[in-house]
């Protein structure tokens, strides 16, 4: 009975430290994901939203983007865009977080959700992305633009 106690006690502690240990690595990997998610963000959606570049869009967007969001839908929603909003004055900087995940399906997935906040010359926006990782870059999943300019 005590060496089974003891040999459960042994499993529990070797569970418990790579437990901790996975834990450490996935903090200190989400980090460095943030930040770089935050810098991509930071990097292509003025790119993109500065003249409503509807070719630096489709150099980003992903796979799975394009399947509900064909090129020219792309194209009537980008010059709604333009001609509602107009040329940005100020981008704002974006906030958000990353996100590994491990499937049996889909291996390790990694993704990003952030907001830009920018100012155009009709009114300002909230610009919220979806990124998912293509080897060897970032791609859009999701592209949403929200002001209250819109909505008149």
């Amino acid at each position: 009975m005590g060496r089974v106690l003891r040999v459960l006690g042994i499993i529990f502690c070797i569970a418990l430290a790579l437990g901790i240990a996975g834990f450490a690595v996935l903090a200190h990997y989400g980090n460095k994901l943030d930040a770089e998610t935050q810098r991509y963000v930071d990097q292509t959606v003025p790119l993109i939203v500065g003249r409503w570049d509807v070719e630096e869009f489709m150099k980003r967007v992903s796979p799975e983007f394009l399947k509900v969001a064909p090129r020219p839908e792309v194209d009537r929603l980008f010059r709604v865009l333009a001609q509602r909003l107009g040329p940005m004055k100020a981008y704002k900087g974006s906030h958000g977080t990353s996100f590994m995940s491990f499937t049996i399906f889909n291996g390790k997935q990694l993704t990003g959700n952030h907001v830009a906040d920018a100012d155009f010359d009709k009114g300002s926006a909230a610009i919220q992305v979806r990124l998912v990782w293509h080897d060897p870059d970032w791609q859009f999943l999701a592209f949403h633009v929200n002001s209250p300019v819109l909505i008149q």
